[in-house]
């Protein structure tokens, strides 16, 4: 929500030709290795040997991520503002959404309608509403930093040390 409130809607243009053509080649080769895995690994993924715990799912995921965080944090500190604005278009490729969309195209798997809307619901009325009120955009934009190291808790928080011990090196 937060991050869709901070996008001019004028500055689409900008963020899109300074940072579209990496959004676009990383969706287009995670489509491509999760078209090839989905051949040669398991349905449930490997689950023996050096490779325990590849699956499908994992390459996409590595393959279409960015960190946010830390891509928003270096360029605030060291780029432009156009370059720190990409940050939004970074993070709806490294949501769930894209890998949903990438897993869905490639013919691995498939969503149900109101996944994909619950996924992007919040940008878009973020986006609505930051673009409707100048105020609006300024208080929710300063939230989007503050909110990292919550995202970063969160999901530390459910990392469980030992399933490295059980999936082996790769896992």
């Amino acid at each position: 929500f937060c991050m869709g409130a901070s996008i001019k809607l004028s500055a689409t243009g900008t963020v899109l030709r300074k940072s579209g053509t990496l959004v676009v080649t990383k969706i287009a080769v995670a489509w491509v290795v999760a078209a090839i895995a989905s051949r040669i690994i398991p349905e449930h993924g490997v689950e023996v040997g050096f490779f325990a715990g590849l699956s499908t799912l994992a390459l996409v995921a590595a393959m279409d991520m960015t960190n946010g965080g830390l891509y928003a944090s270096i360029m605030q500190q060291y780029g432009t503002k156009e370059e720190a604005g990409a940050f939004v278009l970074m993070s709806l490729e490294s949501g769930p959404l894209m890998t949903m969309i990438i897993l869905g195209t490639a013919g691995i798997a498939s969503f149900e309608p109101h996944v994909f809307v619950g996924a992007v619901l919040p940008f878009l009325v973020g986006f609505a509403l930051g673009n409707l009120d100048p105020e609006l955009r300024e208080f929710f934009s300063k939230a989007v930093q503050t909110l990292i190291p919550f995202f970063a808790f969160a999901l530390g928080n459910t990392i469980d040390l030992t399933v490295i011990a059980q999936t082996g090196l790769l896992g």
